[in-house]
């Protein structure tokens, strides 16, 4: 899947991610992304994992992703930020949780088949043989238009400013008759900041949802216009509202 190297929105494993991007530094080396097969990972048939990514430093391995795991990378390219979307939807809110991982703080995963075993009995989406460097956690529920929240030194200086793609239950009225409920939340970390956008123009339009859906998006230099990055959608440009379309993108 093609992303947008230009703006650099976070990526969504595995279809975002390709070689090195998202860009991540060990040092002065670039590391690389990689599918794995699954082969690797499990001896059993019925039990061979798809769609992990794997970070690398040539031939080590220094972390796995598994599917709809996100990576933000960091202003200097020296930290992550790693959260999962599968982790996030509960009966009446959506549960934030965010790690930061500083790269040169990564080891070696060993052996991968072992790890496996292990990774699936604490599944937080992802792996990495290394402490979190910093965090966020917190919930959102429909109707909180912004939120207040202390976050660390690390993450206001790495990253101050990015978008999450979210699902959040009740987030329209019944008779608004949504299919969707996706919103993006946009974090202004060094003011302790957090945005619930509802994005009008996905959830209450024609869209085969499952098929198509937001994965992404990011705020342009040149307008502070949200462009977004979709699966098996184009790159669309906001209007003003944030929620919604320019008219010579609706029609």
């Amino acid at each position: 899947m093609k992303h947008n190297t230009e703006l650099r929105p976070n990526a969504v494993a595995p279809w975002f991610f390709s070689g090195e991007y998202p860009e991540l530094q060990r040092g002065s080396n670039p590391l690389t992304w990689q599918a794995i097969d699954g082969a690797t990972l499990s001896n059993d048939d019925q039990q061979k994992p798809a769609g992990v990514t794997a970070l690398r430093q040539e031939h080590t391995v220094l972390g796995l992703l598994t599917m709809y795991t996100y990576v933000q990378q960091s202003l200097d390219k020296q930290y992550c930020m790693v959260w999962n979307a599968r982790m996030q939807p509960r009966e009446d809110h959506c549960h934030i949780r965010a790690e930061v991982f500083q790269v040169d703080a990564l080891q070696p995963l060993g052996d991968l088949q072992t790890v496996w075993s292990q990774f699936q009995g604490a599944y937080p989406g992802y792996f990495f043989h290394a402490p979190a460097a910093a965090s966020f956690e917190f919930d959102v529920r429909a109707g909180q238009s912004e939120q207040q929240l202390a976050f660390a030194d690390l993450i206001q200086t790495q990253f101050p400013q990015f978008l999450m793609p979210v699902k959040v239950p009740g987030l329209y009225a019944p008779a608004q008759k949504a299919a969707s409920n996706t919103a993006l939340l946009e974090f202004f970390t060094r003011q302790g900041r957090v945005r619930l956008i509802p994005q009008d123009w996905f959830n209450l339009g024609q869209w085969d949802f499952g098929y198509q859906w937001i994965a992404g998006g990011a705020r342009r230099a040149d307008n502070g216009r949200i462009t977004i990055q979709g699966m098996r959608l184009p790159y669309y440009v906001l209007d003003e509202t944030d929620r919604k379309l320019p008219p010579e993108q609706a029609s």
